[in-house]
């Protein structure tokens, strides 16, 4: 009986990682999350702490890859630890721009 008390905790623990979230200038992150919960969670939870309405103006990226909000921890097999890097979006360029100014 004790046996089986200690392996379903120990199961709830190994069920559950802390990932850390990571942004320049901003103290890290640090995000409880089982393995099929959302990434979108974490995403959502770490821009209401900055006080960011919109979680898409942040670019998530871990290994140099991009996350996306409907990944989970599984897909990204990431383990206890693992960083999560956040980056501010930014869209355009400046080849748009120069492409709409005649050349002399």
């Amino acid at each position: 009986m004790v046996e089986e008390k200690e392996e379903k905790e120990v199961k709830l623990m190994t069920d559950v990682i802390t990932l850390i979230v990571q942004q320049q200038n901003v103290p890290d992150f640090y995000c409880t999350m089982k393995h099929d919960a959302l990434l979108q969670k974490l995403m959502i939870s770490y821009c209401k702490t900055l006080g960011i309405t919109d979680y898409d103006t942040l670019q998530f990226t871990c290994d140099g890859k991009r996350v996306r909000d409907k990944q989970t921890v599984r897909d990204l097999c990431l383990k206890n630890g693992s960083v999560i890097d956040a980056w501010v979006r930014v869209q355009g360029g400046a080849a748009a721009a120069a492409a709409s100014f005649p050349i002399y």
